[in-house]
């Protein structure tokens, strides 16, 4: 009997700002049917009035980051996280349960609709946990100078060429994420074409290799242990809403190896 591991195959899509991952998103969902999750359009979820998110942020940063309309100032936050660290670590804190609590959520959702393929779509990706539930990693790829320009395109009057330097900066290199990447797609112009083509091989190649991969019984359980291992271990000194995570978490991968 061979187990095919996995059912789902996460599929982990990330890169810099301005490297043309949205558009990338885009091309998986739209030509090729992929059901994608936005980490961001989820960020901005749970950090809606109201939501549990959100009021960490206040008691932390307080109500000058909010607009008139009592919505977070997004803006102003991004524009604070550039350049503290120790405020980029504080609101990571606020919404980090809360993102990964949704995220996970999803990817059960598309589980037990029979989606064969989920892109996460996750600026962080390599910086965070998310990266033990994905496989394979795309990273998109832009040279540094592009990066800028069609940051500063895309945001106009709002931002200037040397606030766009210092976002681009205070990321994680892009070339230390290529490094980490299972794919790589060169997006350094301003053309869809390419990033289809790469989009329509990487989408052929995980097929393919979904089709062949299999592990034994044996195997299965021996990854099985390890698995619930590790995820014991970090339930320790846990929080109980980072526990609920890691349980989720933990159901979501044994469904994959076994179903």
């Amino acid at each position: 009997m061979r187990i095919h591991w996995p059912f789902l195959r996460i599929i982990g899509l990330t890169g810099g700002v301005g490297t043309g991952k949205t558009t990338v998103s885009a091309i998986f969902r739209d030509s090729f049917g992929v059901r994608v999750i936005s980490a961001d359009a989820i960020s901005r979820h749970v950090m809606r009035p109201g939501r549990p998110a959100y009021r960490h942020i206040l008691k932390h940063f307080g109500e000058e980051y909010t607009l008139p309309s009592g919505h977070l100032d997004r803006r102003k936050l991004a524009k604070l996280i550039q350049t503290d660290r120790e405020a980029r670590a504080k609101l990571q804190q606020c919404t980090n349960v809360y993102i990964l609590l949704s995220i996970c959520n999803q990817i059960l959702y598309h589980f037990f609709h029979g989606a064969r393929y989920v892109v996460l779509d996750a600026p962080l990706l390599l910086e965070t946990r998310l990266r033990l539930l994905i496989n394979p990693v795309i990273v998109v790829w832009a040279p540094p100078d592009v990066q800028v320009r069609r940051l500063v395109e895309r945001d106009g009057s709002q931002i200037t060429e040397d606030q766009a330097r210092k976002r681009v900066e205070s990321q994680l290199h892009i070339d230390m994420k290529t490094n980490l990447a299972d794919y790589v797609i060169r997006n350094d112009v301003d053309s869809v074409e390419n990033a289809h083509q790469e989009v329509h091989r990487i989408l052929t190649e995980i097929t393919t290799s979904s089709r062949r991969a299999g592990h034994s019984v044996l195997g299965a359980l021996i990854l099985n242990g390890a698995l619930t291992l590790f995820f014991v271990l970090a339930m320790v000194g846990s929080g109980w809403a980072m526990r609920g995570i890691l349980f989720t978490v933990w159901v979501l991968v044994m469904l994959m190896l076994w179903m």
